[in-house]
């Protein structure tokens, strides 16, 4: 019989008996990884060959276990999402936060939540021989710690080699320190108890710190025989593989019968045994002579298979085809209840029944239980106990290795936290190491897609400075109101003006003459016309260029300010921000200037001689990009309006066609009259919450309208702080920018707004409309990391997209059979996330049970939105109104 060994932890080294030649070292990794049941095929198969190597490269001096668990451990998540929500000043944000970190908390304290765990251990025998016993005190602590050092050390380059084999598919490993070895020890004693370790004496023997109760035996009171043993008040049994009848043939996934039992008080570990290849090729050719003796003499034709099977398998030994291993394999239980163990025991029969014919073996009584649960602790790979070690290959072996993982998605400061379809939690990430991953929101209507995004806007709250909602339909104004943000509604009769021509305190770029020409041109139809458009740059850019020199000349002291400014920002391009252009370097300077406290360019910029301003100004190239830095200083009243354009066409010479000049202005004056356009600009950028609303407007200006809106929205944030956080919310992406000039303005959001901190996000309903605007459609999906998709009800449509999310077989089938939200009890969104991993996609299925406010806020149905219609007149009752106020705005 197997008996306990004692056992030390000492830094990040485990000792099982002593530590001479009488015991072994230990030391623990735990195995980080994806989901692979929701990966790509040919990343599961990158993985199968990753472990295979793995194996190969094992010496018979070292053994390794694989321990696979599942924890309900999230303190130190919802500790972190607790910290910020008391950090989130909006009151509505906060309370959102706060019912979703109640009830999580809730699941957590009641221990229904989980997730995956998977830990590596390696043992190898220490060879140092005892020291001698007249040796000094000092003597034998240096002894020991040279002995510690050594067998760290070893352990630490083997992981080394480990780690390079496995991060091809996007593995890590990460070393144990001292508190989480004896925290894997302290699960298998407590299991009432093992996500909270108890404490503990580092340097004393570690059995009597994490053994706090009595192995018994059980009392017979299971159906059957009895099948293990009690510990720490839970009746525990032991399943493995039966004697030659393990699986016949394994394959990638096969291990996942037993890694998803909808329990959660079991472990299945593997334990791995290398074998010296010399010896096994010795014994395999003994049995060869003696089964080739028995056909010479007895001449049986049946031997033939045997001995063509031992030959081959001597030459893929003697070749390094195929490498030898020993392996023994054990699936734990524990219960409070025998009955209910006993249930469990037969689910894990049935789930080894279904694994390519093989077979279990049940604990049967209090010894045998025992030995095969010792054999199975953490690092114990050298005791003497071996109920039935199996023989395998690398390859054969890799399959039963229980490389699996919850997905969590990304739980490092989330924006949104829910939960998964197995109870882990799951994060949702906008920004990875301060770079945004730009998200598109794929989905049929009435799927959760509204419902998904303002609990965004709720949870990521504390987490941005800026947020912009662009929309058509009205779908977020509730949750706007509640948050406290600004609601706009753009259309020809609201008391607002969009100049096409303001810059909104950025300084004047190529982009922005073109943008504004583009617009204008549209509002005739003649955005096509190069002719016609060609003139209009040309208006556009005489405009611009006269009144900055008007401006300028207005005051002598802009001239040498304007001068300065783009002369540092033009040293800034050339020594700094290479690769960057003016306006952005110019964005950048402005920053700095503006930052509290001394810094370099502040230092730059002051030492910058008036008799180089003076230089640089009496190139064209410092006069040009002096009076485009005017434009960062003019107020809303001092920019070009659309009047300005309109009287230089009729102007005679102005160059080109005379003819069509006057015609575009005659076209053009008609727009006057219109003051969403004719101007100046009234539209107002500041609040942290901005919602545009665009359902009311005239399908004849809309382009126009979102071009202007979204022109002003991307030279706004350009003038903030980069280091602020901005998020800018599309709606329905491809039907509100499904012109020449949005299709640009949407595809810049995408490839350049990511360097000013700015995370953009389009929701896309219709997936045809979306497929048509291949510009708008190739830099969305080809510049966005996160993607959330909720249920398609068009499988071809997805299947387009698929092109570029490359989801793996399952999550495609996953996203086409979600239930509609109102089927699922309580109501939920179910949805597929795929973001960024270190190597490969992380893909996954997400839950979000919203709260009741939240639902009531974000549903659709034409009751519930007239009922809040109501409930905002009932709220205007008994207020005073104060209408000369209202009169003078």
């Amino acid at each position: 019989m197997s008996a306990f060994p004692d056992g030390w932890i000492c830094g990040r080294v485990g000792i099982w008996g002593e530590a001479d030649q009488r015991g072994q070292a230990w030391a623990g990794w735990e195995v980080s990884s994806q989901d692979y049941r929701n990966s790509p095929d040919d990343l599961a198969v990158r993985l199968e060959e990753s472990l295979a190597a793995l194996l190969r490269s094992l010496d018979p001096d070292v053994r390794i276990q694989w321990h696979w668990s599942l924890s309900g451990d999230y303190r130190r998540e919802l500790a972190a999402y607790a910290a910020k929500t008391a950090e989130t000043e909006n009151s509505f944000a906060r309370s959102v936060r706060e019912a979703r970190l109640a009830r999580l908390s809730a699941k957590h304290q009641a221990g229904l939540l989980r997730r995956e765990k998977l830990l590596l251990f390696a043992a190898t025998p220490i060879k140092a021989k005892t020291p001698a016993s007249a040796l000094s005190r000092a003597a034998l602590s240096a002894h020991y710690s040279r002995l510690l050092e050594q067998l760290d050390g070893s352990f630490a380059l083997r992981a080394e080699g480990w780690g390079a084999y496995l991060g091809a598919s996007g593995v890590t490993l990460r070393r144990l320190e001292e508190d989480e070895l004896f925290a894997a020890l302290w699960g298998c004693f407590n299991p009432r108890r093992r996500d909270k370790p108890g404490a503990w004496e580092p340097g004393h023997n570690i059995l009597p710190q994490i053994w706090r109760g009595q192995m018994l035996g059980q009392p017979g009171s299971l159906p059957e025989d009895r099948y293990g043993f009690v510990l720490d008040g839970c009746y525990h049994a032991v399943v493995g593989f039966g004697t030659d009848r393990y699986p016949q043939s394994t394959y990638a996934g096969l291990i996942y019968h037993l890694l998803s039992l909808g329990i959660s008080e079991y472990r299945v570990v593997l334990n791995v045994y290398p074998l010296s290849q010399r010896q096994e090729i010795k014994r395999e050719e003994y049995e060869l002579r003696r089964i080739t003796g028995d056909f010479q003499s007895e001449q049986k034709q049946s031997l033939i298979p045997a001995i063509l099977q031992k030959r081959d398998r001597i030459q893929r030994l003697a070749t390094g085809a195929e490498t030898p291993l020993r392996w023994d394999f054990g699936v734990i239980l524990w219960s409070d209840s025998a009955d209910e163990l006993s249930e469990r025991i037969e689910l894990v029969r049935a789930r080894i029944g279904a694994m390519s014919g093989a077979q279990d073996w049940t604990s049967s009584g209090f010894r045998t239980a025992k030995n095969s649960w010792i054999n199975l602790l953490p690092g114990n790979l050298w005791c003497d106990y071996h109920r039935d070690a199996h023989k395998g290959t690398d390859a054969w072996v890799a399959n039963l290795i229980p490389m699996s993982a919850s997905f969590l998605g990304r739980l490092e400061d989330p924006d949104m936290l829910v939960e998964g379809t197995e109870g882990q939690l799951v994060g949702v990430q906008s920004f990875i190491s301060g770079t945004p991953q730009h998200a598109v929101v794929l989905g049929a209507t009435r799927t959760g897609k509204s419902v998904l995004l303002n609990d965004f806007l709720c949870e990521s709250w504390p987490n941005f400075k800026k947020r912009i909602i662009v929309e058509e339909g009205d779908s977020y104004g509730s949750i706007v109101r509640a948050l406290g943000g600004s609601r706009i509604l753009v259309h020809q009769d609201a008391d607002l003006c969009l100049n096409p021509l303001a810059t909104y305190g950025a300084c004047l770029s190529r982009a922005q003459v073109e943008i504004a020409s583009t617009t204008i041109a549209g509002l005739i139809g003649a955005e096509h016309d190069h002719g016609a458009l060609a003139a209009i740059v040309n208006a556009v850019d005489g405009e611009y260029a006269a009144l900055a020199e008007e401006w300028i000349s207005f005051d002598e002291s802009r001239r040498e300010m304007c001068g300065r400014e783009a002369l540092a920002a033009r040293l800034l391009v050339k020594n700094v921000l290479e690769g960057e252009t003016f306006p952005e370097a110019y964005a950048q300077l402005r920053e700095w200037l503006q930052a509290p406290g001394e810094n370099p360019a502040k230092v730059v910029f002051a030492g910058i001689s008036p008799a180089a301003v003076a230089e640089f100004l009496a190139t064209d190239d410092g006069e040009r990009l002096s009076r485009n830095v005017a434009f960062a200083h003019m107020g809303d009243e001092e920019e070009v309006e659309l009047g300005y354009v309109v009287n230089a066409l009729k102007q005679e010479h102005l160059a080109g066609d005379s003819q069509r000049n006057q015609d575009i202005a005659a076209a053009l004056e008609n727009w006057l009259e219109v003051p969403l356009f004719s101007g100046t600009s009234t539209l107002r950028l500041d609040g942290e919450l901005l919602h545009f609303e665009l359902g009311r407007a005239d399908e004849r200006i809309k382009a126009a309208m979102i071009v202007c809106l979204g022109n002003a929205v991307r030279n706004h944030l350009t003038t903030l702080p980069r280091s602020q956080r901005k998020l800018i919310l599309l709606e329905e992406a491809a039907k509100l920018l499904d012109t020449p000039s949005g299709q640009r303005l949407v595809a810049e959001y995408y490839q350049q707004l990511g360097k000013y901190s700015a995370w953009v996000c389009s929701v896309v309903q219709t997936y045809s409309t979306f497929a048509q605007a291949p510009v708008i459609k190739n830099a969305v999906l080809g510049n966005s990391s996160l993607y959330l998709l909720t249920q398609h009800r068009d499988a071809a449509a997805l299947e387009d997209a698929n092109r570029t999310l490359r989801l793996p077989e399952a999550a495609t089938a996953a996203v086409l059979g979600y239930p509609s939200p109102e089927f699922l009890k309580p109501p939920a969104a179910l949805f597929t996330v795929r973001q960024a991993g270190e190597r490969n996609p992380l893909v996954g299925t997400a839950r979000l049970e919203a709260e009741e406010e939240l639902l009531r806020l974000s549903s659709s149905k034409g009751e519930d939105y007239e009922r809040r219609r109501m409930e905002r007149l009932e709220s205007l009752k008994g207020k005073a109104i104060d209408v000369e106020a209202l009169v003078s705005e």
